[in-house]
């Protein structure tokens, strides 16, 4: 494999740096300093870009806990929970190893969930592949009743902003079949033949 080339060591040390400042910084949230660093990418090799947005934001994750355990100051939702017990340790004259310890659950977890995400991703793939019109229906309906179901207030204004949203969305091309959906047979919108 071509991992370990000079280039993509280097994408992996500056992703790392610049992930970790960004998790410092409690303006910036991981996915804004990803989206920051996308136009950058542009023209580089592929596994390289990967290589540097995967770093930043996996080390992004870890570079909150600075943050979050030494000055109480939480930089993404994900470090909340850093405040309930590092910054206790913190206050207690142990910063470093509450450091540690966020460092070794980081670590532990991101491997646990990458060994994880590789060994399923086969199975789910060939799964997701046998899908057709019914099951695409099933997941349809069941986002449309999420919507529902998650809307506050009265269940009326639920299915009137889902409706609404779904007429916004019949409007333009079809992405799939590159046409006008709903054009009633007309062949150009702005006139009848």
């Amino acid at each position: 494999m071509h991992c370990l080339t000079p280039l993509n060591l280097a994408m992996l040390v500056v992703g790392i740096v610049v992930g970790l400042l960004i998790g410092v910084l409690p303006g910036l949230t991981l996915v804004m300093g990803v989206a920051l660093a996308l136009p950058f990418t542009y023209k580089m090799d592929v596994t390289a870009s990967i290589v540097l947005l995967t770093a930043m934001y996996v080390s992004g994750t870890y570079g909150g806990a600075f943050t979050a355990i030494l000055f109480r100051i939480p930089g993404e939702p994900i470090d909340v929970p850093m405040l309930w017990d590092g910054y206790t340790m913190g206050r207690k004259g142990r910063p470093a190893k509450a450091l540690g310890w966020t460092l070794v659950a980081a670590l532990g977890g991101g491997l646990l969930s990458a060994i994880v995400m590789v060994a399923l991703t086969e199975p789910l793939a060939k799964f997701a592949l046998r899908f057709s019109s019914p099951e695409y229906f099933v997941i349809i309906m069941f986002g449309l009743l999420s919507v529902v179901a998650i809307g506050k207030g009265s269940l009326a204004n639920a299915f009137i902003s889902m409706s609404v949203g779904i007429l916004i969305s019949t409007v333009g091309t079809d992405p799939d079949l590159r046409r006008l959906p709903f054009h009633l047979r007309f062949t150009d919108p702005r006139r009848r033949h």
